[in-house]
């Protein structure tokens, strides 16, 4: 009996100690920052996207991105199976003529797409 217990205390604390290095402790991409140049730079970029080829009315989603050493956008993920491919062929590797995104920093922008067609 103590060895199950023994046993069942080792796996909540591994458990524990797995989802305190899952948390997030990426930096949230704020609009208000001082990085509000390269956020307004890559929302018209992904204002060219002809979202009317999909049947999303309104969606919000994340985009996870960093910056390369030639401060281009490579898009890591998206939380939206839907959209990624979309977003990935439109910003990855797109040349910033901003530089105020520190390189190899990922960042988290939250986005909200409207179809236009819809309003």
């Amino acid at each position: 009996m103590t060895f199950r217990k023994s046993f069942l205390a080792a796996i909540a604390i591994l458990a524990f100690t797995v989802s305190s290095f899952a948390t997030s402790t990426y930096p949230v991409y704020d609009a208000n920052t001082s990085s509000t140049k390269a956020y307004s730079e890559i929302k018209t970029i992904i204002k060219s996207i002809d979202f009317n080829v999909t049947d999303l009315d309104k969606e919000k989603i994340k985009v996870r991105f960093m910056i390369n050493s030639d401060n281009e956008v490579i898009v890591l993920n998206t939380n939206n199976d839907k959209l990624d491919s979309f977003i990935k062929s439109t910003l990855n590797y797109r040349s910033l003529k901003n530089d105020d995104l520190k390189v190899n920093q990922i960042y988290i922008m939250p986005i909200t797409f409207k179809n236009s067609a819809s309003s």
